[in-house]
């Protein structure tokens, strides 16, 4: 649940999310459970999306991409939390795909 918690942390003031403080907690606490719990919060801090048929994955790519610049801007000084944003990315590139295989179907 903590992880869950963390994902409603601030970003810095340079807007690199999650917030230092938060990346040094991550880091330090190293568990699995909280970087899922992480993961977990992030997803469902998005609430309900809606789209019009033709849009295909673009909000979800446009997420993924946010995560990766976050991702890139810290992974080398904090590296667990790094990971748990690119994963979060593929989550939303995946879902982008699924998204545009709708167009096709539609």
């Amino acid at each position: 649940h903590i992880g869950q918690l963390l994902a409603y942390a601030p970003a810095d003031e340079d807007g690199t999310w999650p917030c230092r403080a938060v990346r040094d907690v991550i880091e330090v606490i190293d568990s699995e459970q909280l970087l899922s719990g992480l993961h977990c919060g992030i997803a469902n801090k998005r609430g309900v999306t809606w789209r019009s048929p033709k849009d295909g994955g673009k909000q979800e790519r446009e997420l993924a991409a946010q995560f990766i610049r976050n991702a890139e801007a810290i992974e080398i000084e904090w590296p667990k939390t790094g990971s748990v944003l690119r994963s979060v990315a593929a989550s939303y590139e995946s879902e982008a795909r699924m998204h545009d295989e709708d167009i096709d179907d539609f």
